[in-house]
């Protein structure tokens, strides 16, 4: 799991959602926006078991593009990458507001949408379901490269 330290966030910061995360380590656009030094990402540690959960399909995605890789690089991949997984307990505080506004959408995004209530700050999402809620902007990787070219 990425590290757990908050030491060094700067800049731009943002909450980020496990497909975001998926399709950077797909080695897609959206690795250059997580690695971009200017940008801090913050994301839950559920939604770091969530990224792991998918490690094996990855590596064999990965394979069949063409890229010989085992789960266990794309593991270490995903460990080294600047991202500070934060507890529960970070948000709970947001949980019942987080709760309201997904239950309807998704229920399984709940945590990740409570983190990025409790740091006020744009959540990197590609779901649509986060379209149009209430207390938080949700950026696609779209949005996240005009933001990278203009930080």
């Amino acid at each position: 799991m990425p590290s757990t330290s908050t030491a060094g966030a700067s800049g731009s910061v943002f909450a980020v959602d496990a497909n975001a995360l998926i399709a950077a380590l797909l080695r897609g656009k959206a690795m250059r926006i997580v690695t971009a030094p200017r940008l801090a990402f913050f994301t839950t540690v559920r939604t770091t078991w969530e990224v792991e959960r998918y490690l094996p399909e990855l590596a064999a995605e990965l394979s069949r593009r063409g890229v010989r890789i085992e789960a266990e690089e794309v593991r270490a991949t995903f460990r080294s990458l600047p991202i500070v997984a934060l507890p529960e307990s970070f948000y709970e505080s947001q949980l019942a507001q987080a709760r309201s506004l997904m239950e309807a959408r998704d229920p399984d995004d709940v945590d990740i949408l409570a983190l990025a209530l409790r740091l006020q700050v744009p959540l990197w999402t590609n779901d649509r379901h986060f379209r149009g809620l209430s207390g938080v902007q949700a950026l696609t990787t779209v949005d996240m490269l005009s933001v990278l070219q203009s930080s």
